[in-house]
């Protein structure tokens, strides 16, 4: 099973109710978390880039600052590991 469309869900869900789930959400956003989520996974970098650009379009992640400075440290981790 991928684990990334599982997040996707996870957060999508989270999502639907802000203010039972907001601090759950704000974690499965969260880099470090979601690089810990993917340890093991083949290709973890890309993975985690790839599940921000999927919950990016989700309405409240879209507007969130928060969201958008875990994707660019994302992408950031990527192009260095890419680069060095």
């Amino acid at each position: 099973m991928r684990v990334v469309p599982v997040l996707v869900r996870l957060a999508t869900e989270a999502a639907k109710r802000p203010f039972v789930h907001k601090g759950l959400l704000t974690e499965l956003v969260r880099y470090g978390n979601v690089q810990a989520v993917l340890a093991h996974s083949k290709g973890r970098l890309s993975a985690a880039v790839e599940y921000y650009e999927q919950a990016r379009r989700i309405p409240s992640l879209n507007t969130s600052i928060h969201f958008w400075l875990q994707y660019g440290i994302a992408r950031l981790s990527l192009q260095s590991s890419i680069a060095g």
